[in-house]
């Protein structure tokens, strides 16, 4: 379904079965690109890629 949408990152049922943060991270980048979804529901500090660690990425939890 989202294939049509973007290429990268690929869809992989080892990638979806448990994704990593960054691969979640870059198919919402990419679901953003492609249709402007959700526009205006991330700071553009939260799209930047480099204003993420490991520390933050296991201790924070997704609230959005």
């Amino acid at each position: 379904m989202y294939t049509k949408l973007f290429s990268k990152p690929p869809m992989s049922e080892k990638l979806l079965s448990r994704p990593p943060f960054k691969y979640i991270f870059d198919v919402v980048i990419a679901l953003m690109k492609a249709t402007h979804f959700p526009e205006g529901l991330f700071t553009p500090e939260e799209l930047d890629p480099n204003s993420y660690n490991v520390k933050w990425v296991f201790t924070c939890r997704v609230r959005k």
